[in-house]
């Protein structure tokens, strides 16, 4: 779908918000894109991803955050299925992974408090939280740009 746009919609800026596994979907596009396509890219807001890397802190958006790798890595894919986003895009990208949420921040601990008590896991709150807020209000001053 992103390249269909990309191809029909030349020259339009554009920015991504995911969260879960869209958030994943969105990571593999993002990695798949060449530079000519991330010209008009303005921004990308991810939200409990399944592919987060904590080797990559500069795109965490929550201070104190997620400090762990996503589920999806270390389950199924390896280092390789990581979302790395190129250097030349880290600031048009915000990653929100709140500490403990099992999808994104994946430890044994995580895991056993999520499901002990789903409604209670942290991967439920990106709104409540005001993270969604944060995330709306920076892509509004990146599409300003």
């Amino acid at each position: 779908m992103l390249l269909d746009y990309l191809s029909r919609c030349r020259g339009h800026a554009y920015g991504i918000v995911a969260l879960s596994q869209g958030a994943q979907a969105a990571s593999e596009a993002l990695m798949a894109l060449d530079p000519s396509q991330t010209v008009n890219l303005k921004w990308v807001l991810l939200f409990g991803n399944p592919l987060h890397n904590s080797r990559q802190p500069q795109i965490d958006a929550i201070p104190n955050g997620g400090k762990h790798d996503g589920i999806y890595t270390l389950f199924v894919g390896g280092r390789e299925f990581q979302l790395t986003v190129p250097k030349g895009l880290t600031n048009r990208v915000r990653s929100y992974c709140e500490k403990g949420d099992v999808i994104c921040d994946y430890t044994k601990a995580s895991a056993a408090s999520c499901f002990a008590r789903p409604a209670a896991c942290p991967h439920n709150f990106y709104i409540r939280d005001g993270w969604a807020r944060d995330g709306a209000n920076w892509a509004i001053v990146r599409s300003r740009s």
